[in-house]
């Protein structure tokens, strides 16, 4: 058969002959052709014909692209790729010839509602597959989205247009850019029109996951600008009630940053065949989701588990009746003459030794008058032999005590565990500087004892403010047990406490009924509590391991081996160590999804590598668990500040700081949130109270006098340098010496800057800031030799930073003025530019920029930013440092 004469772009109607083809009727169009359902006379079987705008093949080199793109796709043979028979063309038109499914589109599909969870994974999968084989072609398909996937009847996936976005001009692609079709799921790299791979697609994968789940987009815009700006710099619009694992893959797909995507696709479906689909039709999914169970997600993603139904059975307090019952020994129900006799007794003995004998007075008001809070630090446990593997054990003990405290039911909230971390850093090791520096008002101080298979933990409860013992434990295990005997411990702890739930058993989640391989954890804990020094992380990653290999269902150790890993990470910049971080946490979760300390490992290390979207899904979910964990709290806070949204960020640093009033580690972060936005006069404030309830802490102080010069008043000079004396005096730290160095700057004392810059290097050479305040110094005292050498210092480590992390604005803007200062503009432009993109407010990230562009002449971005800086009340008294900027500063200041 040979075509019908036509003329200008009319396409065939039904009816027509078009070549050796019959056409039946229209499927449907878009920015990429109209498709025609055909049959084929030659070989009797329906087809599609896909006709391309003419505008796409405006001459033979086109056409020529077409036809190869064509010829590369036909030569794949994969069940999740149309199959194209051909391209052919009738009088000036083009066609593609495409294999004909009648199971419509996925965008015809999602138009229905949300696809359920089982069927969606799957769909997944068959993109994903589909995807990698083409990418194992060196075939980036660059327009993925729902209307390019095609269903069969059986709910295969089969992809199309392959090809097409390459094969055609960019002006012509511009064209077809609507906001419901391509630009809606293009990477930002490829709105930016940066060079692009095979991780476009995979961001595509997460669009179309998202919109799959959701029923609608995750980037939201009525324009085409308005989309761009949202994919660019918005957070994604994910579902909480989405399983978190799912939630996981959605965000990783979904990274603004290539690098921190998939790399391939078989990393993506990796990930999905882990999914257990019976879990998923078991729990169901979107539409078809109860009331309650949409109610009970919500709770566990925005930290209210005390909402949830599973946690309230588990939050009923004993009545006085019962605990007295329990202190007379009385098992079975009386009457009430009868049933209040004895306790009537025993309640006046009691009140008695109230009277007379000290010691218990704290135990009995607490067992009366209602438990008071109790702020409990658990010192380092000492070793009753010589032997050093028992040292190491007893080092150990501490954090899993601390932790194992932490987990007693506190549903009265009277009960507060200072972090292991924080009685570490403070140098406390016994009651009275526990009572002074952290305001503990109980001590737990133990010792181990280790003989043969015998095993003892012996602990003393003491009241930190009078020194009296509360009570003493002893729990021992015949078996070489120690996890069994520390549960021991913990149990008749809680019960001398008095803390409500703690009579039953001690939840030991995750933990291991392996002795030798519980006592491998306690010595990797002990390691961790000195990463920083040489080889300790490589000892705590091997006990770890060796801990595992004889308890494979050990979660907890899984758990610390992430964050092992991710340690490791931070210390070498290795991306092998992300891996192995995610799949030890990942493998942590399987046995057991119930630890929070996972989670906030998982969003540490998201956090690390900038991926701050599913960073906060993670620490949201160790807070479902535990809503007073701090480390989880604070991490959420960081997260919603890092994507603007500074009243939620504050509103999380202000619960952190008030789950404990005398823990100064959570004050200090919200003061020095304030002091990242400006608000000096509240980090000192808050610094001060902090101070109140640690007043040796010489953290504390040296923040104190960074606050003081971050507001920028000469006045509070003098108050500044003497809170960094008073902070040097209680122990030299880096932090320290760099804030008097940059004091001494200011008040041009540059020899006594310079040697506070030196003493700052010294204990840590990894600092910038220390090496730039050095620079400044020498440049001032006209020793421009070792001046250019700290210039070279600086430069080494923001590259390094910043290749850790690109999306950390503080990295990119230090790099951006060392290239500036080196008088690299070409090298120096990108990184200013993408400072001031993500942090456009930060006070340190401002005053690089400033000075970045001051000393590549372009004065008039300096000035904008200056007054920008000025009216959103950003303090920049730091810029006085830098000689060049005097002329600019003297111009603003006389107009």
């Amino acid at each position: 058969m040979t075509g019908l004469p036509r003329t200008g772009t009319s396409l065939p109607a039904p009816g027509d002959f078009l070549r050796d083809y019959e056409i039946l009727g229209r499927i449907g169009s878009g920015g990429m052709g109209v498709v025609l359902q055909a049959r084929d006379l030659k070989l009797d079987r329906i087809v599609a014909l896909k006709f391309l705008p003419q505008i796409f093949y405006g001459g033979e080199s086109d056409k020529e692209s077409l036809l190869k793109e064509a010829r590369s796709i036909s030569a794949l043979d994969h069940p999740n790729i149309c199959t194209i028979y051909g391209l052919e063309e009738s009088d000036g038109q083009l066609f593609i010839v495409m294999a004909y499914y009648d199971g419509g589109t996925l965008a015809g599909r999602i138009a229905n509602g949300p696809v359920p969870l089982g069927k969606g994974v799957e769909l997944l999968r068959g993109i994903a597959s589909g995807l990698a084989a083409a990418h194992a072609h060196n075939i980036v398909h660059r327009d993925i989205k729902p209307s390019n996937i095609l269903l069969t009847r059986q709910n295969t996936v089969k992809i199309v247009d392959f090809g097409l976005s390459k094969a055609i001009s960019n002006d012509s692609l511009t064209q077809s850019m609507t906001i419901s079709g391509t630009a809606a799921y293009m990477a930002p790299e490829q709105l930016s029109g940066q060079p692009v791979d095979q991780r476009v697609d995979i961001w595509a994968i997460g669009v179309t996951a998202a919109e799959m789940f959701t029923g609608h987009h995750p980037f939201r815009g009525d324009t085409l600008p308005a989309i761009a700006h949202s994919i660019c710099r918005d957070t994604p619009e994910i579902s909480a009630e989405l399983p978190l694992s799912l939630q996981r893959i959605i965000y990783k797909c979904l990274s603004k940053t290539p690098a921190l995507r998939y790399g391939i696709c078989d990393e993506l479906l990796h990930d999905l065949a882990r999914l257990d689909l019976r879990e998923f039709q078991k729990n169901s999914s979107g539409p078809e989701k109860s009331a309650d169970s949409k109610a009970t997600a919500a709770a566990l993603i925005t930290g209210k588990a005390s909402q949830a139904k599973s946690r309230k059975a588990s939050l009923r307090k004993k009545d006085i009746g019962s605990i007295i019952a329990a202190a007379s020994g009385a098992t079975t129900p009386k009457p009430f003459t009868r049933r209040w006799i004895v306790p009537a007794a025993v309640i006046c003995l009691l009140l008695l030794a109230v009277v007379i004998f000290p010691v218990p007075r704290e135990h009995v008001q607490g067992l009366f008058f209602g438990p008071r809070q109790k702020h409990i630090a658990v010192l380092p446990f000492d070793n009753s032999g010589s032997d050093s593997a028992t040292a190491l054990l007893a080092a150990g003990l501490m954090d899993s005590m601390t932790a194992d405290i932490s987990n007693l039911d506190t549903s009265q909230q009277s009960l507060w565990v200072i972090p292991a971390s924080v009685v570490r850093s403070g140098n406390v090791n016994d009651p009275v500087s526990a009572y002074k520096r952290l305001r503990a008002t109980l001590v737990v101080k133990g010792r181990l004892e280790r003989t043969g298979q015998h095993v003892a933990i012996d602990i003393d409860l003491i009241n930190a403010k009078t020194l009296r013992q509360i009570g003493a434990i002893t729990a021992s295990n015949e078996n070489g047990d120690l996890a069994a005997a520390e549960q021991d411990a913990v149990t008749q702890l809680g019960r001398l406490l008095n803390v409500s739930g703690a009579s039953g058993a001690v939840v030991r989640s995750g933990s291991s009924t392996v002795p030798p391989a519980y006592d491998l954890y306690l010595e990797a804990l002990s390691y961790l509590q000195r990463f920083d020094k040489p080889q300790n992380l490589d000892l705590a990653i091997d006990r770890l391991k060796n801990a595992i290999s004889q308890d494979p269902n050990f979660a907890l150790a899984y758990a610390k081996l992430g964050e092992a890993y991710r340690l490791k990470y931070k210390d070498s910049h290795n991306p092998r160590w992300i891996q192995e971080a995610l799949a030890s946490c990942e493998r942590a979760l399987k046995l057991n999804p119930q630890l929070p300390s996972t989670y906030v490992t998982l969003g540490s290390l998201h956090t690390l590598t900038g991926n701050n979207e599913l960073a906060l899904t993670e620490f949201q979910n160790a807070v479902a668990l535990d809503n007073r964990n701090p480390d989880a709290i604070i991490g959420m806070a960081w997260s919603y500040e890092q994507a603007g949204h500074l009243d939620q960020a504050e509103e999380e640093y202000k619960r952190a700081a008030a789950l404990n009033s005398s823990d100064w580690s959570n004050r200090n972060e919200l003061a020095l949130f304030y002091d990242r936005h400006g608000r000096y006069s509240d980090a000192i404030n808050q610094t001060k109270e902090a101070i109140s309830s640690s007043p040796d802490n010489p953290m504390l102080y040296f923040n104190l006098g960074g606050f003081y010069l971050d507001s920028g008043d000469p006045a509070a000079y003098s108050l500044a340098e003497d809170a960094l004396r008073k902070s040097l005096a209680l122990g030299a730290t880096d932090g320290a010496y760099g804030n008097l160095a940059l004091l001494y700057l200011h008040e041009k004392r540059y020899a006594q800057a310079a040697d506070a810059s030196e003493r700052a290097i010294a204990l840590d050479g990894q600092e910038i800031l220390s090496w730039r305040y050095a620079e400044l110094a020498y440049y001032y005292l006209g020793e421009r030799q070792k001046a250019n050498a700290a210039l070279d210092r600086m430069e080494s480590l923001a590259e390094a930073q910043t290749s850790m992390n690109p999306r950390k604005a503080s990295s990119q803007s230090w790099l951006g003025l060392v290239y500036a200062l080196k008088g690299l503009r070409e090298r120096a432009i990108p990184h200013l530019e993408a400072a001031i993109s993500l942090a456009p407010n930060d006070p340190e990230v401002l005053v690089n920029v400033i000075q970045a562009y001051n000393r590549l002449a372009d004065a008039s971005v300096a000035e904008n930013l200056i007054k920008q800086a000025q009216q959103e009340g950003v303090g920049l008294a730091d810029l006085q440092l830098d000689p060049d900027m005097q002329p600019l500063l003297a111009r603003i200041k006389k107009h």
